[in-house]
């Protein structure tokens, strides 16, 4: 099945070459612990998921500045505004449809992330194999078909995707849903738009196709300006243990079933680095902003998401989650059973805690579970410490 997903990737046009004279795909070949992976570095960006976030700009009114990122690889400010003038010229924020898709809804979290519509239905069940929105588009709806086949309904949510899993947990649908934390109005467009995904799928691939023909060789020409960037990072994941940066950077728990990672470039929103899990396929997606720093830099005293997490443990109910989570992996629905708690409420806290770092998460028979991150409880602990005083 991976090498059947990849067959086309390497033989069409993700093969064509840049300017330089380059592959557009890098294969790598590592061992972890044990088991051989293989690595696609896809040196162009994922044009649908790149459309999805111009749109989501416009719509939101977020500036040029902070879609652009910092970094020799990054589009300048001047740039990525000129670029989303002439993208976005004609259209009307005020469009319903545009603002369906588009308009960004608050988290029930502590992070207070934002998400919409057409990054829940995008982001879900996203490949980097395919080159055109309307290779994606149905490739999606074929996704989006086998997950409601197999009864893998929502059982999490954040800025981005909506992980289905939950097989076996989960009735329906609309149950799946009742357990994210989002605000009841956003639960019923997010709803019909999955219930109607194949419709509504249609609508949205409207609204990405013109921004696709634009932004495909705007996107191309500061790809091929990346040519050194993904020269450091093939160099750099040649030589890493995969499993544990993806812990530590991404909090993901990779078990022995994933046979392959992709990466591709990120060049709207430039300082992230976002991944999705394919348990079917056994892959591992991710997408890294050329302005993210895939070395992690040393930093002194208490990061922000080290501050959030402080705030997130005085809650006892937390507390007990992060205990309930040191015997075994769960997923939200078997936390809220064992520890007798609301769904809403352990799906609130769940989202919270992955955005403090404190639970790793990985996708196992269908299931989304989480687990303790011992290395933020590590770092936060030794944090705690260093501010003890010396005394004599």
């Amino acid at each position: 099945m991976v090498d059947d997903l990849w067959t086309k990737c390497l033989q069409t046009e993700w093969s064509r070459p840049f300017p330089t004279g380059g592959s557009i795909v890098v294969e790598i070949m590592v061992n972890c612990e044990g088991a051989e992976m293989r690595i696609f570095l896809l040196k162009r960006p994922s044009i649908l998921l790149e459309s999805v976030e111009v749109l989501y700009a416009y719509v939101n009114e977020i500036p040029a500045r902070d879609l652009a990122g910092e970094g020799s690889y990054c589009i300048p400010v001047h740039s990525m505004q000129k670029m989303m003038d002439t993208v976005c010229a004609g259209m009307s924020r005020h469009d319903p449809t545009l603002r369906f898709f588009f308009e960004k809804t608050e988290l029930q979290n502590e992070a207070g992330q934002c998400t919409c519509i057409a990054r829940n239905m995008v982001y879900s069940s996203v490949t980097f194999s395919c080159t055109t929105v309307e290779e994606s588009i149905t490739l999606l709806q074929k996704k989006w078909q086998r997950f409601m086949q197999a009864e893998e309904y929502p059982a999490s949510i954040e800025q981005y995707a909506v992980e289905c899993g939950g097989r076996g947990e989960v009735a329906s649908l609309a149950q799946g849903l009742e357990g994210l934390p989002i605000t009841e109005g956003y639960r019923i467009r997010l709803q019909e738009a999955l219930e109607h995904f194949d419709v509504y799928i249609q609508q949205l691939a409207e609204l990405l196709e013109p921004v696709a023909q634009y932004l495909t060789p705007f996107l191309d020409l500061w790809a091929a300006k990346s040519e050194p960037l993904f020269q450091e990072w093939e160099a750099y994941f040649a030589q890493q243990d995969l499993k544990k940066w993806l812990k530590n950077r991404c909090q993901l728990y990779v078990n022995n079933g994933c046979e392959v990672l992709q990466i591709v470039p990120r060049y709207i929103g430039a300082g992230t680095a976002h991944y999705e899990m394919d348990e079917a396929e056994h892959v591992v997606s991710l997408q890294i902003g050329v302005g993210f720093a895939i070395r992690k830099a040393p930093k002194t005293g208490l990061e922000d998401w080290e501050l959030l997490a402080l705030r997130l443990l005085a809650g006892p109910a937390r507390i007990k989650m992060i205990a309930a989570l040191r015997e075994r992996p769960m997923s939200t629905r078997e936390m809220a059973r064992e520890l007798g708690l609301h769904l809403g409420t352990v799906g609130r806290d769940v989202s919270s805690l992955m955005d403090a770092r404190l639970l790793l998460v990985e996708l196992n028979e269908g299931r989304s579970r989480y687990r303790v991150n011992p290395a933020a409880l590590d770092i936060l602990a030794n944090h705690l410490l260093a501010l003890k005083p010396d005394i004599d």
